[in-house]
């Protein structure tokens, strides 16, 4: 589990490069209305799941059902579809970080110190920049994957 984690971690440092082009590409080819429709639905999905195993395990994990519902309503007001990709990077990386590592602290802070690089490798990176806020978007993403990750372990 632990060298998938360091993999995924990298893995969203690769979509630094290729992202803003793939974006293009799917703009100019009139693809990302339905790639964002696509995101949508995959979170929608992914929720249901996750609110599904939440109703199994009662209300030791109501918290947790309350934080999805806040990320499902956040994720949908984001305007760019890259933020959208950048939750669910972030959300398995927060899970990875909690099963790999095992205290929560530990992940968040593996998590805020990913969304850091992430954010200084793209200040580098031509036609990207250092956005704090995004920082805290990907904690926050990452964070749900983290408390995901704590009540699966928890139960099981």
């Amino acid at each position: 589990m632990r060298s998938l984690f360091w993999i995924w971690w990298f893995l969203i440092y690769l979509t630094v490069p290729v992202a803003r082009d793939a974006l293009a590409y799917l703009r100019e080819a009139g693809l990302l209305p339905w790639f964002d429709q696509v995101l949508k639905v995959g979170l929608l999905s992914g929720a249901l799941a996750a609110g599904l195993w939440l109703v199994k395990r009662g209300p030791q994990a109501l918290p947790f059902l309350g934080f999805l519902i806040f990320l499902v309503w956040w994720t949908w007001q984001l305007p760019f579809p890259e933020e959208k990709v950048h939750l669910f990077e972030y959300v398995v990386l927060g899970y990875l970080a909690i099963r790999t590592f095992g205290s929560p602290w530990k992940a968040l802070a593996l998590v805020f110190l990913a969304g850091v690089g992430d954010e200084v490798f793209q200040y580098f990176w031509p036609n990207r920049v250092f956005d704090p806020r995004d920082i805290f978007l990907n904690t926050l993403s990452g964070s749900g994957g983290v408390w995901f990750g704590y009540f699966s372990s928890a139960s099981s």
